[in-house]
């Protein structure tokens, strides 16, 4: 089978280096060991991810809305490769995929990367969703009813520690090279602002308790002003690390931590390397320390900023982690909880056949139904994207 990826970077305040872009990379790296895949990146930049991959890429660059003109571009790529899937990877990229497909008659699905519940997104007859939140909610919706839902979580593969990046980290933090050290990999902007604080808060409330500690953020910026509020809010021993060599693939840094605050992709790149896991709180002033009793609310949200805990409390959830840190069998026992959370929900090993299936659904003969108003909707929310 031959499976053409797209997905596009526009107006991308990563770059192209956010999560979802790694979700593809990996995805599409798992199935080439069985099948044929290229990908295709469409945007008014290339995608940064992608600098470096051997799978055979395309870029359609164009820095205005030019729809048409994408569209032609696109089709033209097509039709040399002869797919027999068209997978885009978000939903700007599906605008550009359902044309393609009506038009070569080449069936197609659609990947909803996490994220929190739209108030529009274009009506897919095969659509993949990362979280448990999102699963539920289209599925609620009278608009997918007659759409096949598939929920493939997000994988890792397994990855390197590069050791020369992560000795130039360890040299700069000076006195706190040898303490519990902390890590954030984050865009440094309005979004994740609350979940740096609370990153910030707890190494503050650990060295009041006696424990000696640091905060490592890893991020480009996004907003300037929101880089020095989180330097104003900590001590010298929080740790900024903004420059690209130190943001662009900066999970295989993850080796140079104990603990990590992550959400979405981070989190399970920091479930692959066995450390204390974090994640947002909504409500705290600290974030949640996971274990089998918070995992499963964590997981509906896809480890996202919007976590709503069930049954959390602030100093319980405290205690456990300093519990953690501090007693060698618990730190033991807490990596076989994590190992184990890998191998289950993360591992890429396992998305191959999923994803096969999802495509040989795609691949049923059901003729199309024409929905021009959702189209019309889509077209608004590509050209919406290019100024916003």
């Amino acid at each position: 089978m031959k499976i053409a990826f797209v997905v596009t970077s526009i107006n991308s305040k990563s770059n192209g280096l956010g999560g979802h872009y790694h979700s593809l990379l990996v995805t599409a790296i798992e199935l080439s060991k069985l099948h044929e895949v290229f990908i295709v990146n469409i945007g008014n930049a290339s995608a940064r991810t992608f600098e470096e991959t051997t799978i055979k890429l395309y870029t359609i660059i164009d820095q205005g809305p030019a729809l048409f003109n994408i569209c032609v571009k696109l089709i033209d790529i097509l039709k040399d490769e002869k797919p027999d899937i068209l997978h885009a990877f978000d939903s700007s990229a599906y605008y550009w995929v359902r044309i393609a497909s009506k038009i070569l008659k080449t069936p197609s699905c659609l990947t909803k990367c996490g994220g929190n519940n739209p108030i529009y997104f274009p009506l897919a007859k095969n659509l993949v969703l990362y979280s448990v939140e999102n699963f539920k909610y289209f599925s609620s919706l009278n608009k997918f009813k007659q759409s096949k839902l598939s929920m493939i979580p997000n994988r890792i593969s397994p990855f390197p520690d590069d050791s020369r990046r992560i000795c130039k980290i360890i040299s700069r933090l000076g006195e706190y090279a040898e303490c519990y050290k902390f890590l954030r990999i984050t865009r440094i902007g309005n979004y994740y602002h609350n979940s740096s604080l609370q990153l910030i808060n707890l190494v503050n409330r650990l060295t009041q308790d006696g424990i000696k500690c640091c905060a490592i953020f890893i991020g480009t910026v996004e907003d300037k002003i929101f880089l020095d509020d989180l330097i104003k809010q900590g001590g010298d021993n929080c740790f900024f690390f903004t420059e690209s060599e130190f943001t662009k693939n900066a999970k295989s840094l993850i080796a140079c931590s104990d603990a990590v605050l992550g959400t979405g992709r981070s989190f399970m790149e920091a479930a692959a390397k066995n450390k204390i896991l974090l994640c947002p709180a909504k409500n705290s002033t600290l974030p949640a320390f996971i274990s089998l009793e918070t995992f499963n609310d964590a997981f509906y949200y896809n480890f996202s900023e919007r976590i709503v805990f069930q049954t959390f409390n602030e100093s319980i959830s405290y205690n456990n982690l300093k519990n953690v840190l501090l007693n060698y069998l618990e730190r033991e026992r807490y990596r076989s909880f994590t190992n184990l959370i890998f191998q289950e929900y993360f591992d890429a090993n396992q998305i191959v056949g999923k994803y096969e299936k999802v495509y040989e659904n795609a691949k049923m003969k059901i003729k199309p139904a024409i929905h021009v108003l959702d189209f019309l909707l889509h077209t608004l929310f590509i050209i919406r994207n290019y100024y916003r």
